[in-house]
């Protein structure tokens, strides 16, 4: 790997861990901004063929190249690092000013879909029925789906294989599935605690997923990149209902020591969430952190196209 590759990687890792703690906010989208997300999609792809090859062959050199492990463990390795590192700072952040840092994701959120619609060419007329198709199906999982799983090790298995088909696809956070199952607080104090009884569970389940949703994925986007680009941008836009800064809560859940947590919520208005809360919108510091999240994207996606030679679509 060139240097500027190892840095490039490296950065793009970071990103990502700090990507996956943050409900609505994709780690894939951040792949797929930077350059990264193909070679990524390949190399998880390929982990089956390359297990068969290293028990084949029996070597190991071999089976590390064909998997890019060092691309991977790289990438990985500052995920999984930077996510245990903020999870705790992100968490005091959401408790502490929550319109703030919707705000700041809502404007990385709307910046990222554009780019990628605009990335593409060859548009067709079922274009916007395909972007409003994922608006629809976006909304409807948010509203409708919203559910409360056990901390059962089973559980967790099943809540980490979902969650990381998610963390695959750009557009779709791995962190709002866990959200709308109601163990996104479980898992973020398991991550700033580092609690193996949570952690292990949830890490079996998204090596499963990883494995058997990569490969099928990378079929798809192969053979319908632009239905499928055009869906997941308009997932992500309707990831903006969750992320919008100002809610009005329909329902909660409560934790064992009886917090409430909101579950059901739905975006109002700052003038009408003033009115509903009697608190504060600062309305002029969201738009202004909106607009610092849209511009780091777009430089994100700037220093892509600049610094870097793009993944090779069919790898």
């Amino acid at each position: 790997m060139k240097p500027l590759n190892l840095t490039r990687t490296a950065v793009v890792g970071m990103l990502m861990g700090i990507a996956e703690v943050i409900p609505g906010v994709s780690g894939g989208t951040i792949a797929f901004l930077s350059g990264l997300y193909w070679r990524l999609l390949s190399a998880l792809a390929s982990i089956p063929s390359v297990i068969r090859t290293l028990l084949s062959t029996r070597s190991i050199a071999r089976a590390w190249r064909e998997a890019d492990a060092s691309f991977l463990l790289l990438l990985f390795g500052m995920m999984t690092l930077t996510a245990v590192l903020v999870s705790g700072l992100i968490r005091s952040a959401l408790e502490s000013y929550p319109i703030h840092l919707w705000s700041l994701f809502s404007g990385m959120i709307w910046v990222s879909a554009m780019i990628m619609l605009a990335d593409e060419s060859g548009r067709s007329r079922l274009t916007t029925l395909w972007v409003a198709a994922g608006v629809t199906m976006s909304v409807i999982a948010q509203v409708g789906l919203a559910a409360q799983l056990s901390t059962h090790p089973v559980a967790l298995v099943i809540a980490g294989a979902i969650a990381v088909s998610a963390w695959v696809l750009p557009g779709i956070s791995g962190s709002l599935i866990l959200l709308l199952l109601g163990l996104y607080p479980t898992v973020i104090v398991a991550l700033s605690t580092l609690d193996v009884r949570v952690l292990a569970p949830l890490g079996l389940g998204c090596l499963v997923g990883l494995l058997a949703f990569a490969n099928g994925l990378k079929r798809v986007y192969a053979r319908f990149r632009l239905e499928t680009v055009c869906f997941l941008s308009g997932v992500l836009l309707g990831s903006l209902v969750r992320l919008w800064p100002w809610q009005s809560v329909q329902s909660y859940q409560f934790r064992e020591t009886g917090e409430p947590i909101p579950i059901v919520q739905w975006p109002v208005s700052p003038w009408k969430y003033e009115s509903l809360t009697g608190q504060d919108a600062y309305l002029g510091a969201a738009i202004a952190l909106a607009l610092i999240g849209g511009v780091v994207v777009w430089g994100l996606h700037q220093w892509s196209a600049v610094g870097s030679v793009a993944d090779d679509e069919g790898r």
